[in-house]
């Protein structure tokens, strides 16, 4: 939709508005500086350089911040998290509160130590919406955001945002594309109050190292568990000791575990190779390109198969094979939102994903599952996520999810994901496709 679009009468109504506009953001202007400075005036950890600026149409709003920025909002987020997770625990046998967040201020202190210090540039755009005309200048500015203005309540702010988002030292800092905020406020005080909470938020607590003490039983039982070390090691040395020690615990002979431990290795080693050959023809392909990938499928398949009957066999015998999948109890990656449940909210779902014959569907989420400001503002989100516009086979979802799902797993978080149900393909192809998405995402199934 461009401005030519908008017609005679129309554009004779958004004139006889102006006025009131231009008078409205001038005050809120006003308004949203005194509290600026009345926030820098109590003191804050750090410089945000806001600035504003008033037009007839909208008020536009910047401001930066160092990778300590990033970190509050994401400490904001795992926060969230984890209160919520805490609340669900009956009372007597929840862990010490401040032991906990004290982990997990460490851990986030480590995860940001690659970041590139800054600053980042963030920006939001304020119109007031009067009518379900999108302004010409949200209509050249930001054509993706015209349905959700047109969705919004009438008289309330509305809020477009874009933002340079944390990358690692070395990497070239890019704006996002432009996206709507979820919160519409109808009022002054209500829209300064969200601005206020999206430029200051609350900094995470500092991290101290923890003090040293003695303990002369921990300097004992650390003795005890040295000798025990150099036990086992000349237990595993010694084909006769290490023979007779697992005869005695009847678990079997150490040489057959090696042979099989040795069979999973390389059929691993098969399995990756496979995977490699598979991702590099799917990158040569063009996007929209048709691929014929069912052999490999059904090797993925046959090695999925042949390394479940490897890990059964070793655990067995006492040596289990650690879950090639997501692990399970991984915090989600995007922001938990609140519901009207009784039990709290939902994850951030990042994909809109359908099992059908022809394969593996994907979309982004729409609806009350979109993807809300906070969601594309998180340091976890995959701003460089391109979806494929096609539908792939399993193979091809493979190494479409596995970047994403790794870079996850390096934030110790998981993505959530909608997995909906379309034509059938039979029992072994949903199968397949069920196993490719579980792999890299946590699922939940909405109702129709």
């Amino acid at each position: 939709m461009g401005t030519e679009s908008i017609s005679a009468e129309s554009r004779s109504i958004v004139r006889s508005n102006s006025d009131t506009q231009a008078e409205r953001f001038k005050l809120l202007k006003g308004e949203l500086d005194s509290r600026v400075q009345a926030r820098i005036a109590k003191g804050y950890w750090e410089a945000r350089e806001v600035e504003a600026s008033n037009s007839d149409l909208f008020l536009a709003i910047s401001w930066r911040g160092s990778d300590r920025f990033w970190k509050a909002l994401a400490w904001q987020k795992k926060l969230a998290a984890f209160e919520k997770a805490r609340s669900a625990l009956p009372a007597d046998s929840r862990p010490d509160r401040n032991v906990e967040l004290k982990t997990a201020a460490r851990a986030l202190n480590d995860r940001f130590l690659p970041k590139h210090a800054g600053p980042y540039a963030m920006e939001i755009f304020v119109f007031y919406k009067t009518s379900n005309l999108a302004p010409a200048a949200l209509v050249q500015m930001a054509p993706g955001c015209v349905q959700a203005f047109i969705e919004a309540p009438l008289h309330t702010y509305f809020l477009i945002g874009r933002h340079q988002a944390a990358v690692d030292k070395g990497e070239k800092l890019q704006f996002t594309g432009f996206a709507a905020d979820r919160d519409t406020p109808r009022d002054a005080a209500g829209l300064c109050a969200l601005v206020l909470k999206k430029i200051f938020p609350k900094e995470p607590p500092v991290v101290e190292p923890d003090k040293p003490r003695r303990c002369w039983p921990c300097y004992l039982l650390g003795g005890l568990a040295l000798a025990l070390i150099v036990a086992a090691a000349c237990v595993a040395v010694v084909p006769s000791w290490r023979d007779w020690a697992f005869r005695q615990l009847d678990i079997g002979r150490y040489s057959q575990l090696d042979e099989l431990g040795g069979e999973v290795s390389a059929l691993r080693a098969r399995y990756d190779s496979l995977e490699a050959e598979v991702d590099e023809l799917t990158q040569d392909l063009p996007p929209d390109g048709p691929v014929d990938q069912a052999g490999n499928a059904a090797q993925f398949a046959s090695i999925e198969l042949e390394l479940d009957a490897l890990a059964a066999r070793l655990a067995a015998h006492g040596h289990p094979v650690a879950d090639r999948g997501v692990p399970l109890g991984l915090a989600p990656c995007l922001p938990v939102v609140s519901t009207g449940s009784a039990n709290g909210g939902a994850p951030g779902y990042l994909l809109d994903l359908t099992l059908s014959a022809e394969g593996i569907g994907v979309a982004e989420p729409r609806g009350v599952y979109a993807w809300s400001t906070a969601d594309r503002l998180d340091p976890d989100f995959p701003t460089a996520l391109q979806l494929p516009g096609r539908t792939l086979s399993s193979a091809e979802f493979d190494a479409f999810a596995a970047p994403i799902s790794q870079q996850a797993r390096r934030a110790n978080c998981a993505h959530y994901v909608l997995l909906r149900e379309g034509e059938g393909g039979g029992g072994a192809s949903y199968i397949g496709q069920r196993n490719a998405v579980e792999r890299h995402f946590y699922i939940y199934r909405p109702h129709p």
